[in-house]
């Protein structure tokens, strides 16, 4: 068991410097691309586009920031994705067992 950790920690950090260096990269070379992928980020959570051009403005002056809020959806999304799994595994383990313990 502590095997699968180490070797899914690993893996998580070596996903999370390859986006990373990437996302470093796009924003130097693709700046507008990067700018859309900000707007589409933000307007999915129902901000308009306009309030959202301020934001993508100033992260243009702060690339460490642009590339942190650029990871979100390659890297923080899918832990949230998969936390969502693991507790619906749960529940459904936990209901499992209380149908089958229970006789129902």
């Amino acid at each position: 068991m502590g095997l699968g950790a180490y070797l899914s920690t690993v893996s998580e950090t070596e996903h999370y410097d390859a986006e990373k260096k990437r996302e470093e990269k796009e924003v130097v070379e693709k700046p507008h691309e990067e700018a859309e992928e900000i707007y589409e980020i933000l307007t999915a959570y129902g901000v308009s586009r306009e309030a959202v051009a301020p934001f993508v403005e100033a992260l243009k002056y702060n690339p460490d920031m642009w590339v942190k809020v650029c990871l979100v959806p390659h890297v923080v999304a899918p832990r949230e994705r998969e936390s969502a799994r693991s507790v619906d595994g749960a529940i459904f383990a936990n209901v499992n067992k209380t149908t089958v313990h229970d006789g129902l």
